[in-house]
């Protein structure tokens, strides 16, 4: 490929709405305008020149009676003049801006308070020099408001960007280009162009453009990215493959989707979408800034005048002033909620737990059912054998005949018995529909099938032993010829190993667990008293459009549902419950209508998703406290005098700070594998 086409490749890369690549560069610097930010590389040289401004500032401030001409100069009112004019074009530009257009959109935020006491201590120190040239000036207030509340932005622009760059890495996974085949012939295109049909073509070492079916050639590829499962995959002919997964060798793939369509886009779509979510946690935090932000305004209006009458000191009232407009902290409130799910969403993802619902912590506080789907996701889901007793030479005559059958029965006894190389070629066989098979080989008849198939041919009674493997749901293959039964299979939907203990980890977290499933009702209870599961707890014998009806009825009694589902037919129980929760398994559709997708299919993760979304609900809460106890503890102290703009600039920018490191900690939170 030469440079023109990898540049024609890359440009339609970046221009594809599918790769949402300028859209999140635009929601960047978004964020950054919101806290009074510039782009992020012309940070560090404003925060250097901000240091040593606030050098100069804080030797002026304490600086008591100056000797020598250096310390005379820098402590000089025009001087200080000269940095604060700096600040103010610098910096304060910025927050006037911001806070500017907010005012116009009818929303006050939270850099107004800060506009304010910059405004206010700048322009009362210019006059105090013209009119007062005696009295000490406050430009060193502006200065220290304005940079010392820039480093906090700073620091939490800088960790928001390592958050989301975790998130973000998921771009990488797209394959940069693709070749497809057009008359036999190999053709380079961009990823984007794309569409259902076309034959890919993928070498030793490259990714899969999009979701597909293998067209021609076997492979290993390595799912973890999707399944959690750490092994390659041997995939061949027929086997869906997703995008972005690499290939050992070479093959052709039929796509089945657009790139926009793929699994790969759908978890970042939903990503996004939680990650740029206004949940009810941050509607609470804008309520509280848009109140607190002109009460403040006012509080520090009257406190002002009330020590102008009875203090009589103009520039204490001023002073006093600046300093409650900059201990007020807005801030912490509206940062909480965005950074707790940016982490959420980021720790989240790395275990295979994508939260497509913007409601979804909200929802999950408030669960107090689960509701399981059986078949797929309390199982395995498929038929496993899990026991049989058989003569060695019979084994190869068995697999040499189910091999050639399609049915889940056959599959399951060929897979089972895969280290039986030896293969009988010269047997021959012939499906009996809804009965079993016959065999014929060496002039002898074997038939494979059930109890009834065997009762037909040889008038067999079932044995009470037989019976009761039955009763515990599973099923019995009988091998027999004309005479006798000559041994069996055991098989069974096997129970997934972790469900046992994650349906005892929900009923210790308070959350009544729930089976439906269209099996008969002993098959369904045997399964729940393996898992633990009530008795009165199971829904057996629904069809699949009733889980609906079923999730519904449990709303009516007062619960609060949430239901675990994998299939199409799982789409409208997930759509209904207060929760949908759907498995790696799952179809588009039901991804579609669920809050969270369990990436890897496994169970464990249901829980962690629960225990989660409560954890990041309560660290915002807990936040929410901090910044109230902080508020109600500082703004006292300003009116009274206590603090002046220095100490109230500080103030602020640490409890900013520690709003970034609550939302933090959850980064902290460490789950057993």
């Amino acid at each position: 490929m030469n440079k023109k086409e990898k540049k024609t490749i890359d440009k339609n890369l970046k221009n594809n709405s599918n790769f949402k690549i300028s859209e999140k560069e635009n929601d960047s610097k978004d964020r950054m305008n919101d806290h009074d930010l510039d782009s992020f590389p012309t940070y560090l040289w404003k925060l250097i020149l901000g240091i040593i401004i606030l050098v100069f500032v804080f030797i002026s401030s304490f600086a008591k009676n100056p000797e020598g001409d250096f310390l005379k100069f820098i402590t000089n009112d025009w001087f200080t003049f000269f940095l604060a004019t700096i600040v103010m074009i610098i910096y304060g530009i910025d927050y006037f801006r911001v806070s500017f257009i907010a005012l116009i959109h009818g929303k006050v935020s939270e850099n107004l308070l800060v506009s304010f006491s910059m405004i206010a201590s700048y322009t009362f120190s210019f006059v105090t020099i013209i009119v007062w040239p005696d009295s000490k000036v406050m430009f060193e207030a502006t200065s220290e408001v304005a940079i010392i509340i820039y480093f906090g932005n700073y620091l939490e622009e800088y960790l928001s960007k390592k958050i989301t760059k975790d998130l973000n890495n998921t771009l990488e996974l797209y394959s940069k280009e693709a070749i497809i085949l057009i008359d036999g012939e190999e053709k380079k295109i961009a990823p984007s162009e794309i569409r259902p049909n076309d034959i890919m073509v993928v070498y030793p070492g490259e990714k899969i453009p999009t979701d597909g079916i293998i067209f021609s050639g076997i492979t290993e590829i390595d799912e973890s990215t999707f399944t959690g499962e750490s092994l390659y995959i041997t995939k061949k002919k027929g086997n869906f493959v997703y995008g972005s997964t690499i290939s050992k060798t070479k093959i052709l793939v039929k796509a089945t989707k657009e790139i926009k369509n793929s699994i790969l886009s759908q978890i970042i779509d939903k990503i996004e979408e939680t990650k740029n979510a206004k949940p009810d946690t941050q509607k609470i935090a804008d309520k509280i800034a848009q109140y607190l932000i002109p009460i403040v305004l006012i509080v520090s209006l009257i406190t002002f005048m009330f020590y102008l009458i009875f203090a009589n000191d103009v520039y204490e009232s001023f002073q006093v002033w600046v300093t409650v407009l900059v201990v007020a902290c807005p801030c912490s409130f509206a940062m909480l909620t965005p950074l707790s799910i940016l982490v959420a969403n980021s720790e989240s993802a790395k275990k295979h737990i994508i939260l497509n619902s913007k409601e979804v912590f909200e929802k999950i506080t408030t669960i107090d059912s689960i509701l399981f789907d059986k078949t797929g996701t309390l199982t395995k889901g498929k038929i496993s054998v899990i026991d049989y007793k058989l003569d060695q030479d019979i084994i190869p005559i068995l697999v040499s005949a189910e091999r050639n059958f399609n049915h889940p029965i056959s599959k399951a006894i060929v897979k089972y018995f895969s280290n039986y190389k030896e293969i009988k070629n010269d047997i021959k066989y012939d499906q009996i529909l809804g009965k079993g098979i016959l065999i014929k080989y060496k002039e002898k008849k074997y038939y494979i099938g059930s109890n009834n198939f065997a009762k037909e041919k040889i008038n067999y009674e079932e044995e009470d032993f037989f019976k009761k493997i039955k009763n515990e749901g599973k099923r019995i293959i009988y091998f027999f010829d004309d005479k006798k039964i000559l041994g069996h299979i055991v098989l069974a939907d096997k129970v997934k190993e972790e469900a046992k203990d994650v349906i005892k980890k929900l009923n210790d977290k308070n959350i009544e667990v729930f089976m439906v499933t269209g099996d008969s009702k002993r098959n369904s209870e045997f399964i729940a008293k393996e898992l633990g599961i009530k008795l009165s707890n199971i829904y057996a014998e629904v069809l699949p459009i009733d889980k609906s009806k079923i999730v519904k009825k449990m709303q009516d009694e007062g619960k609060k549902v949430a239901f675990v589902g994998d299939g199409i037919n799982d789409s409208i129980a997930l759509e209904q419950a207060d929760l949908g929760i759907s498995m790696g398994s799952a179809n588009d559709i039901a991804i579609q209508s669920s809050d969270i997708t369990i990436q890897n299919n496994n169970l464990h993760n249901v829980y962690l998703a629960i225990k989660f979304s409560r954890t990041t609900v309560f660290t915002i809460y807990f936040g929410f406290f901090i910044a109230i106890l902080y508020n109600a503890i500082f703004i006292p102290l300003a009116m009274a005098a206590v603090l002046t703009p220095l100490i109230g600039a500080i103030a602020m920018m640490l409890n900013d700070t520690m709003a970034l490191f609550v939302a933090l900690s959850l980064k902290r939170l460490k789950f057993k594998k």
